[in-house]
């Protein structure tokens, strides 16, 4: 398989335009993937890894050994970094909207008019001023069309004023909820070549001692491939703006996502009793 990446490698760098890094490469190759997914689902994540790093060095040397080199001494890691404030989370009531049904009238703007009880008519109140026979201002049946309502049995909804929803109670009208026990946090999934990185990750791997802080990780960014990066939120007892590894391996489980980004299967950020 490796002779046929290599091939493939060569093909595809004329539609690499962007190589000053790594990383440029791999969002090219990403955006090849996309338009031909079936053929980069089959060839897995760990090709597309090492796809990305022929090109760039076919793109830099003009032959493919750095690729080989930088593939030869790959790992992967976890990293995970917290900013220390508080989570905000989206509000599950009105799903971020800051609104949500009217209770009341269950969502529909109307309720029952509360002066017929939904019937649309009330007793004449004129036929007892009349001494003959027949009322004329109900001709006679006792009853007539309930102004409240016009007739139609029912009335705007005094909750949401005929809205149909009401300010979610949950949330305030703020659409989400800040949490004060909970703080956010970013997990980065890298692939790296630097000896450095390693040996700091896997000496502190599943420990509190931060491996490098945000803006010395930032400066390394040549020196791996941010494969994906999501966040979440958590009750962490972390020094804000520092890398804590939080998994290292060499020969993680991994798939392509439908956007061809590359995910590890173990999220680890699940497990970390002991960063709480």
């Amino acid at each position: 398989m490796d002779e046929k990446i290599k091939k493939t490698s060569t093909k595809l760098q004329g539609l690499v335009k962007h190589y000053d890094g790594p990383g440029e490469v791999y969002y090219d190759v990403r955006k090849i993937a996309e338009s031909q997914s079936d053929y980069f689902q089959y060839l897995g994540p760990d090709n597309v890894i090492k796809l990305t790093l022929y090109i760039y060095s076919l793109k830099k040397t003009g032959d493919l050994k750095l690729g080989e080199k930088m593939i030869n001494n790959l790992s992967f890691i976890q990293l995970l970094v917290t900013d220390n404030e508080p989570s905000i989370k989206e509000c599950k009531s009105c799903d971020g909207s800051g609104m949500e049904r009217c209770e009341r009238c269950k969502g529909s703007g109307l309720i029952e008019c509360p002066t017929c009880d939904g019937d649309g008519e009330v007793s004449c109140e004129w036929c007892d001023d009349y001494d003959m026979d027949e009322c004329e201002e109900c001709n006679g049946s006792e009853t007539m069309n309930c102004n409240s309502c016009a007739g139609s049995g029912e009335v705007y909804c005094p909750s949401c004023g005929g809205a149909e929803e009401t300010v979610c109670e949950t949330c305030g009208g703020e659409g989400d909820i800040t949490s004060e026990d909970e703080v956010s946090y970013e997990i980065y999934f890298i692939a790296t070549w630097n000896k450095q990185i390693q040996d700091f990750c896997e000496l502190r791997a599943e420990t509190l001692e931060p491996v490098m802080s945000l803006t010395q990780f930032t400066r390394l960014n040549d020196d791996y491939l941010e494969l994906i990066r999501w966040n979440g939120s958590s009750e962490l007892n972390l020094d804000k703006d520092q890398m804590y590894c939080i998994d290292y391996s060499n020969e993680p489980e991994m798939y392509l996502q439908k956007n061809m980004l590359i995910r590890p299967r173990n999220r680890h950020i699940r497990d970390l009793d002991y960063l709480k």
